[in-house]
């Protein structure tokens, strides 16, 4: 990689941490999912290509899903803390799924305020959950067009909230439709929210209950025979765990993999590349994808000049 030049990896990596925290999700959670990620499609055999989208498809995961921030926010207040607990629910039960959402109509408010919220957003919440996940394959596919992706991905980024059994997410396939790609993903991110949680045995019992339901069986299998080989008995911090495990990811992010360095490196380099890079993606959508990856590059030339970094 020359000197002057930035991996689409790199910026995605970066776009992920900020859609991470958008989506109230534990810090590098998309960075981890992609790790496993790849561990599972190698564990289940995929050739390159298809393994290159299911990458990817880990990093832009949640690119579209604060399209409905606004109307999350009206129906329940802290809408960020709302998307993070109902994380482990998404490829469980669905009735719980909705009962969590359902027991926090109207927050933020109290008293009669909050009944009067929470019965508007009741007659409106299944609607609008709907249209807002359609929202999120949308604009996802639109902010995949201008970053240079796999072939295919952007189609596979429609069926991210789709399930095996069919009760997902717009709700337009199921089983062998959806994407091989998008069913590894799934299942990837889906551990390591369940990481968090309770840990390895927590995830693995958890995913192994999915099977036939949230997610593909084959893949759900793999998961469970390998888990061990795939995620780590508890979670970790990509930046400070090794340069090993980042050179794994595919981010060249040598040189900061000690703890003060790697602490260093996220406090002052990577928070103000992702305020940058997300600024380049709402401000000018119709802009030519080069700009993204020119802004991505001035930023990262003038903080490593600042960091005194090769």
């Amino acid at each position: 990689m020359s000197g002057d030049s930035v991996r689409v990896a790199e910026v995605l990596g970066v776009l992920s941490l900020a859609t991470d925290l958008g989506m109230g999700m534990a810090l590098e959670h998309g960075l981890r999912s992609t790790v496993y990620t790849v561990r599972l499609a190698e564990a289940l055999g995929l050739d390159e290509q298809a393994a290159a989208q299911a990458y990817y498809a880990s990093l832009l995961y949640y690119i579209g899903c604060t399209v409905d921030a606004d109307v999350f926010s009206r129906m329940f207040g802290n809408e960020i803390e709302v998307r993070g607990a109902a994380g482990p629910l998404v490829f469980g039960d669905p009735r719980r799924m909705m009962m969590r959402f359902m027991s926090n109509l109207g927050g933020g408010e109290s008293g009669l305020a909050r009944i009067t919220t929470g019965a508007r957003a009741l007659v409106q919440a299944p609607a609008a959950m709907k249209a807002g996940a359609a929202g999120h394959c949308e604009v996802a596919q639109m902010l995949s067009d201008r970053l240079a992706v796999p072939d295919g991905l952007r189609e596979m980024l429609a069926a991210i909230y789709e399930r095996w059994d069919g009760k997902g997410f717009p709700g337009r396939m199921r089983g062998d439709s959806i994407p091989l790609p998008v069913r590894i993903v799934q299942v990837a991110r889906d551990a390591d929210i369940q990481l968090q949680v309770g840990g390895l045995e927590h995830a693995v019992t958890t995913i192994a209950a999915r099977a036939g339901r949230g997610f593909d069986p084959t893949v759900t299998n793999a998961f469970v025979r390998d888990a061990r080989a795939i995620a780590p008995d508890k979670p970790f911090l990509l930046l400070i765990s090794g340069s090993a495990m980042i050179a794994r990811l595919g981010l060249h992010l040598t040189g900061y993999a000690s703890t003060l360095a790697a602490r260093f490196w996220l406090t002052v380099v990577l928070i103000p590349l992702t305020i940058a890079i997300v600024v380049g993606l709402i401000a000018d959508l119709d802009a030519p994808s080069t700009g993204l990856i020119r802004l991505d590059q001035r930023a990262m030339q003038r903080l490593k000049a600042d960091l005194n970094v090769e």
